[in-house]
């Protein structure tokens, strides 16, 4: 059996960026953190906390007002979830005081306010650490894994270099009471590791290989939400990618994962596209090479909903080589991993031929209507 994916490129209005978050909400994309400069300083030292807002039909950015208590902060490597009219920063790495972070932060949509949200005094508060990937469950968001200092924890933890390590600790924050508490989940856990990636599916956490000591991994595991227990390391069927850092996992359209870029073993970006499905546990590598430099680490993924997969920013170079050659994604790379709706079809078809539909635009409903013209001015 063979599979091919269609991909676009739009080329990206806003600053470029690596180490970034990027949350789905509705048709939009929100985007915050991450290194903005043409030249890599490790770890991330030239970003501020601005918020962006790509709006997928429009195809536009924009940059929204934002105040509060870390409208100046610096930020990157670490995780945001939206929940309900909340969006939820996690640890990551805070250049302002330059060490890596185990504090939360939300923003209001409404008010549009960020603040510090104070664990509640019995929390079992995770490392500091960065590199480590989220799942959201209803008002819970879990974090697993990551790289960074000891601190306490029931999980094991791996030390590097006598300051920091890898962790295996599912740590899960309740958004309603503020408190966080370490999971221990029933199964075999995944080894510790940083630099993996994550996507929730249903009531499902994935997770896809990250780096591991002196190794980068291939396995793929996921955690059962509700009864909180690990698959194990999941037998697939095919032939499996390559193991890897730095790479994005999305869900894209029924049944399917899809797998991005990365940083290998042999210390090359890659540009392959793999997609995974969860029924057969089969990988499938797909053909995809968008009309730009394609090739990503440290990007992120979002998945729309309508199978589409929207993979922005990152590098296309090694952040450990030369500093002159390295060069973020300036493009917003578009996955159709599943057929278009006929809602959608119709929509590209009138929008092609405007001419031909535009008398009849004041008939149809607002919200059609509004899709229609946001696409329109767009071209």
């Amino acid at each position: 059996m063979s599979y091919s994916l269609s991909s676009e490129s739009r080329y990206s209005e806003t600053k470029c960026r690596m180490a970034h978050a990027c949350v789905m909400r509705g048709s939009n994309i929100i985007m915050l953190g991450g290194d903005t400069e043409s030249e890599f300083t490790w770890p991330g030292k030239h970003s501020r906390m601005e918020l962006y807002i790509y709006n997928t039909e429009s195809d536009k950015w924009q940059l929204l007002e934002t105040g509060g208590c870390i409208d100046e902060s610096i930020w990157s490597g670490g995780c945001a979830a939206a929940v309900d009219e909340t969006l939820y920063v996690l640890c990551g790495f805070d250049s302002d005081n330059s060490e890596r972070s185990n504090s939360v932060y939300s923003l209001d949509f409404h008010t549009m306010k960020w603040q510090h949200v104070v664990p509640t005094f019995d929390s079992e508060i995770p490392s500091r650490r960065d590199k480590f990937c989220v799942w959201t469950n209803e008002k819970r968001i879990y974090i697993f894994g990551g790289f960074g200092p000891p601190g306490k924890m029931k999980s094991k933890f791996v030390l590097l270099d006598g300051f920091s390590g890898w962790n295996n600790s599912i740590h899960v924050f309740d958004t309603e009471s503020s408190r966080w508490s370490e999971l221990i989940a029933q199964g075999s856990s995944p080894c510790p590791r940083a630099a993996h990636a994550g996507a929730t599916y249903g009531k499902r956490g994935y997770v896809f290989g990250g780096r591991f000591q002196n190794t980068r991994m291939n396995d793929i595991h996921y955690l059962d939400l509700e009864t909180e227990t690990w698959s194990g390391c999941i037998e697939t069927v095919g032939i499996k990618p390559e193991g890897r850092s730095w790479h994005s996992l999305a869900c894209a359209g029924s049944s399917f994962l899809f797998l991005y870029g990365g940083f290998n073993t042999e210390n090359h970006i890659l540009d392959d596209a793999w997609l995974f499905n969860i029924v057969t546990c089969e990988w499938i590598q797909v053909l995809a090479r968008p009309p730009c430099i394609a090739t990503r680490m440290w990007h992120t993924a979002c998945s729309s909903g309508r199978g589409e997969v929207y993979v922005f920013g990152g590098s296309s170079a090694s952040i450990f080589g030369s500093k002159e050659t390295l060069q973020h994604g300036r493009h917003m790379l578009i996955f159709k991993c599943d057929a278009s709706s006929l809602l959608r079809l119709c929509i590209d078809f009138i929008v092609q031929r405007p001419f031909l539909f535009h008398q009849f635009f004041p008939a149809l409903p607002v919200g059609l209507r509004r899709q229609i013209e946001a696409q329109l001015e767009s071209l």
